[in-house]
């Protein structure tokens, strides 16, 4: 008799330890499910559940039965009716709520949930679908897999919420490897573009990505963009500080085509030039370069962004160049403009910070980051630019007399001193650094009487630092004026606008897997079954 009791206390012990064993595994599968939703694991450990708890069931019946029948039972079946109820309306509510008040509030510092007005404003103008279709995984059992599908998810959820022309599929390629086949995918994670036959795919799931893609099969016509060469001008195979590697690779994400140009071996400007761009020309321009640039803007009705920095003599390199621009309403200076009200730390005040977007023109409202303009000389609009010419400036310093002026005086070397500002010798606040023009004629048509006609347009910067590569500078406002100009000149306004911008990375330091891997189960495995498992020994105990 007292062996068979010891035998059916051991058997209950056993029965519950097992029960135990059920729960902790429970544990598990829920903390994988949160932490990377259904993976191999996950399913592991609920079926050991599933187990474990169905042995405890059989193997203490009687137990599970009066504790179903007992006052404490009933009051947990009413605690918990009671709780599905307030969870079953809070539901109801947040259906309703997304329903009726799809917003979302972004309260990230750099706005990582918020789509860019880049991006919005090319949503909102899109008049056709554009198919996307996603490939990626949902059974992988990487977390990093599943970490980029819930992003891709995120993603392009707000860019379907912000234009209902976005038509999304996602396909798992190894469930589905036909489909796959067709897109030519190689790599899961991919996201594929569709318009009109024209199709564009993403490898990385990133704003800029799915936004470039999305520009270059829905515009027509590629337009090309010569960066002149030969008078020691920035190139844009530089990735050095001083190289415009960045400005090329930012046109190209706008499905602009970017190519360099020696004008001395060519007769004209070719016939495919969208834009012309001229950064820091360092030696003086032949006649014949000249006359071709005349042409260009004259005749072809020509777009050209030209920056020019202050120049290293009195003797300018540039003057000629300096003499065109003149015919076109802007004056360009030998001077280097000091700002000692608004400058850029720690350069000091020969690095003008301006805030452009006060100046109320397409290039520079939307630009929301001041715009440091480092050791720039004045360009200013003609006070009369000549006939069809409209000349503004975009970019000026502080309207303090006495504290930003145009520096003239230079040492025996040649080079620009800090002397303070002299009245009627140096150009006096505020200097002008930036100056837009646009020609603007009248077109007689015989069905629409007259009609204003825009052809030449130009955008003349006494800088060109703004745009290169210096990290500090990629920090401001730099590239959004460069890339607003470009747009500008060539009359695409629809994407002049914030653009996405790359996430800072806040990392201390990037793990290796095997680190993550262990931090990964002592974080989310280990550490939590600690403490149930001591929980449930001072259970145990106090009873």
């Amino acid at each position: 008799m007292i062996e068979t009791v010891k035998s059916s206390m051991a058997t209950n012990k056993i029965g519950e330890l097992l029960g135990l064993i059920g729960l902790s595994f429970g544990l598990d599968a829920l903390v994988t499910y949160l932490a990377m939703r259904t993976s191999l694991y996950f399913w592991i450990a609920l079926g050991l559940t599933i187990v474990f708890v169905g042995i405890f069931c059989v193997m203490r019946i009687e137990r599970v039965i009066n504790a179903v029948r007992s006052r404490q039972a009933v009051y947990g079946m009413n605690v918990t009716i009671a709780a599905i109820l307030v969870i079953g309306i809070a539901v109801v509510v947040n259906v309703i709520t997304a329903i009726f008040f799809d917003k979302e509030v972004d309260w990230t510092a750099e706005k990582t949930f918020t789509l860019s007005e880049q991006t919005k404003k090319l949503l909102k103008n899109l008049d056709k679908e554009v198919k996307v279709t996603a490939f990626f995984s949902r059974d992988s059992t990487d977390y990093r897999a599943q970490n980029q599908l819930r992003e891709a998810e995120d993603l392009l959820e707000r860019y379907q919420r912000d234009s209902k022309k976005i038509k999304l599929e996602f396909i798992d390629p190894y469930v589905n490897p036909p489909k796959a086949q067709e897109y030519k995918i190689e790599f899961n994670g991919t996201t594929v573009f569709e318009h009109e036959g024209k199709r564009e795919s993403a490898t990385s799931v990133d704003e800029q990505k799915f936004t470039s893609a999305i520009m270059k099969v829905t515009r027509g016509e590629i337009k090309k963009i010569y960066f002149l060469t030969g008078h020691g001008e920035r190139s844009t195979d530089d990735y050095d500080k001083q190289g415009f590697n960045r400005a090329k690779e930012s046109l190209e994400k706008q499905n602009y085509q970017v190519e360099q140009l020696l004008l001395a071996t060519q007769p004209q400007i070719p016939d495919d030039c969208s834009a012309i761009i001229i950064a820091s020309p360092q030696s003086p321009f032949s006649e014949h370069e000249i006359n071709a640039l005349r042409e260009y803007l004259d005749k072809k009705r020509g777009k050209a962004l030209i920056m020019l920095d202050p120049s290293a003599s009195v003797s300018d390199p540039n003057q000629k160049l300096i003499e065109l621009l003149d015919e076109w309403g802007v004056e360009v200076k030998n001077d280097l403009v000091f700002d000692s009200e608004r400058f850029t730390y720690p350069f000091g005040k020969s690095v003008p910070y301006v805030d452009v977007k006060q100046f109320y023109h397409p290039i520079t409202r939307d630009v929301q980051l001041p715009v440091p303009f480092p050791w720039a000389r004045s360009v200013s609009p003609k006070e009369k630019p000549g006939p069809d010419l409209t000349a503004i400036s975009i970019a000026r310093t502080t309207d303090r007399e006495g504290f930003s002026w145009g520096e003239t005086s230079r040492n025996e070397r040649g080079e620009f001193i800090d002397d303070g500002y002299t009245k009627g010798k140096d150009s006096s606040a505020p200097v002008s650094l930036a100056v837009a023009v646009q020609r603007e004629r009248e077109k007689t048509s015989s069905t629409e009487g007259e009609l204003t006609q825009i052809d030449t347009r130009l955008v003349v910067v006494g800088d060109s630092d703004f745009a290169s590569n210096n990290e500090y500078f990629a920090m401001t406002g730099g590239l959004d004026f460069f890339l607003n100009s470009v747009n500008w000149l060539l009359m695409e306004e629809d994407l002049i606008s914030i653009r996405p911008k790359p996430p800072e990375q806040r990392n201390l330091r990037i793990m290796s897997d095997r680190e993550v891997r262990t931090v990964l189960l002592l974080s989310i495995f280990f550490i939590p079954r600690l403490v149930f498992i001591l929980g449930l020994i001072v259970w145990w105990r106090r009873r």
